[in-house]
């Protein structure tokens, strides 16, 4: 907790500028516009190598809305 609220006034700072080639798994909310389409152009702008799911019927919070779904997701990726 001290470190969100510390470093609160840096959630929305742009992360710099890198490049990766791991394995790198992105997983949105249906309804939720927290990764939108301008964040997929950045996202492979520095990630070669990702993958982006969208769960459906879920918001933010897709780990406690969709908890099944979310979990299929990622052991789909991981195995």
């Amino acid at each position: 907790m001290k470190v969100i609220t510390s470093e609160y006034n840096n959630i929305g700072v742009r992360v710099p500028d890198f490049k990766s080639d791991t394995e790198t798994l992105f997983i949105r909310g249906e309804k939720s516009n927290y990764i939108n389409d301008e964040d997929e152009k950045d996202i492979a702008s520095r990630f070669s190598n990702y993958q982006l799911k969208t769960i459906a019927n879920s918001g933010h919070w897709v780990h406690a809305e969709q908890p099944e779904a979310f979990f299929n997701c990622v052991i789909d990726f991981i195995v």
